[in-house]
């Protein structure tokens, strides 16, 4: 328990680890009683493309916790993709390894109710973290504020698409701050054939919604709620052979799509405009998972790991 005690005083936001397992159990056992009064909420941000249309959504996630054998149930309305209900498991495992919680005794029931068609990708799973890990920790979520990022194995926090829509859509609902990755410098706006760059201060002002970068999931959630942020993550460094390897990887792999594009030009092929795309999309995608291979003058280390700027 002394142990315990001082690794709290380290990484952890209020009581002693084992302070925080007892009330944790002892909040388990009231919620027994009464389920729906301890259900917590918060607010995600969804991105939609259809026929060239790119729009953002708000959706309601909800999330309760009954003593139980380690399940994780997912109700979502309409529906979702497989991808959706794979990183949700892969949040709660995070989120009770922060905590130091056994939650392979008790069941996870999340909800999400989606303005969308569809619920799909993995931009949600730094939000379910967080309301697990606000759940375990009896936290209060701030209802004027909403993230949307990936979540890795290094707990840090991924960008995702559609970053100007969702924004989009958390000031039509009320958001005042979003939290998004902090390898995202800069958002497009396209003005019908003109594309303009704005950084993020310039879009927050348009947009009348605070945007603020964040790196490591515990981070996020001290910003969600509210509360202080203890960073003693040590300097990592790369091996100098996983570079040499991931070089490698990024010189057949994500040079594929611009050989084929050059090929094309040489050959006098005309691409149409929704393959330059897929094309780009192809190779932006391939510098993201294997970017520690990308000139350091171009990219921003993120705990290790190399993201494209």
């Amino acid at each position: 328990q002394a142990e315990d005690g001082i690794r709290d005083l380290v990484r952890s936001r209020g009581l002693g680890d084992v302070y925080k397992r007892q009330a944790f159990f002892t909040f388990l056992a009231l919620l027994s009683v009464n389920a729906s009064a301890q259900e917590k909420h918060m607010i995600l941000l969804a991105y939609a493309e259809s026929a060239g249309n790119k729009s953002g959504s708000v959706v309601n996630l909800y999330l309760d916790i009954k003593e139980g054998r380690g399940n994780t149930f997912i109700e979502m309305s309409p529906f979702s993709k497989i991808d959706t209900q794979i990183t949700t498991k892969f949040a709660k495992k995070t989120a009770c390894e922060i905590a130091m919680v056994n939650c392979r005794r008790y069941d996870f029931f999340y909800r999400l109710e989606s303005e969308s068609v569809i619920v799909g990708g993995p931009s949600a799973s730094a939000a379910m973290a967080i309301i697990t890990l606000a759940f375990l920790e009896n936290q209060e979520l701030d209802p004027n504020a909403a993230i949307t990022g990936t979540l890795t194995s290094g707990k840090i926090i991924g960008p995702v698409s559609g970053i100007k829509e969702k924004i989009d859509a958390a000031g039509k609902h009320g958001i005042k701050r979003v939290l998004i990755s902090s390898s995202i410098k800069n958002i497009e706006i396209k003005d019908g054939k003109e594309v303009k760059i704005v950084s993020l201060e310039e879009y927050s002002r348009l947009s009348g919604v605070e945007i603020i970068p964040v790196t490591f999931l515990e981070e996020a959630f001290a910003i969600m709620t509210k509360t202080k942020y203890y960073s003693d993550i040590p300097e990592i460094k790369v091996d100098e052979k996983y570079k040499e390897t991931m070089k490698s990887i990024w010189e057949s792999l994500c040079g594929k799509s611009a050989e084929l594009k050059k090929e094309a030009e040489n050959q006098g092929i005309k691409l149409n405009e929704s393959t330059v795309e897929l094309l780009k999309k192809s190779y932006e995608d391939c510098l993201l998972y294997t970017s520690d291979a990308a000139d350091e003058e171009d990219s921003v280390d993120l705990g290790g790991r190399r993201i494209i700027k």
